[in-house]
């Protein structure tokens, strides 16, 4: 999602929202989706590393936002502390 985004670690203070702005690029960049005028030039396959979230709780926020978009172009693969 260029210029914008660029391949490197989101950070902030926790309860600013980092991980459901970084799910929300992960569904747009493996379905070549936008984000408002953020355009997807290539889709590509994604690693999403997650220490805290458990992985029911990281399917299910998945779930809801992938609902009723296209199939995913690419992989996305998910790694959980669970």
């Amino acid at each position: 999602m260029g210029p914008i985004i660029r391949p490197r670690m989101i950070s902030a203070p926790r309860g600013i929202g980092k991980s459901w702005l970084t799910h929300s690029i992960l569904v747009a960049i493996t379905r070549k989706l936008p984000i408002d005028s953020w355009k997807t030039e290539n889709p590509v396959n994604c690693l999403f590393v997650d220490g805290e979230m458990s992985a029911d709780e990281l399917q299910e926020r998945f779930r809801r936002l992938t609902k009723n978009l296209p199939n995913s172009q690419t992989r996305l693969d998910f790694m959980s502390a669970d």
